[in-house]
């Protein structure tokens, strides 16, 4: 697996585009990690697809999907929201 590291949170501007993190091509299956879910969630603030955020993270459109909603899920019941 090829190792690939971008800070999203900087002022520079992230161009879309494909990138598998994987040569073979498969997606990455499991747990997520706290640094993806947080890629994942400002890409979805930079008006990123669901599916341009799975390409770049090498995940499934439903997993990146999943990891939001579960964050801002837990998120609302934390402050109160329902």
């Amino acid at each position: 697996m090829t190792s690939v590291t971008v800070n999203v949170s900087d002022s520079t501007q992230l161009n879309k585009g494909t990138l598998m993190l994987r040569k073979d091509g498969a997606l990455k299956t499991g747990q997520w990690e706290d640094d993806e879910v947080l890629n994942a969630l400002i890409l979805r603030d930079k008006n990123w697809t669901m599916r341009d955020i799975a390409v770049f993270l090498g995940r499934s459109r439903n997993s990146v999907i999943g990891a939001v909603n579960r964050v801002v899920t837990e998120t609302n019941k934390s402050e109160g929201r329902t």
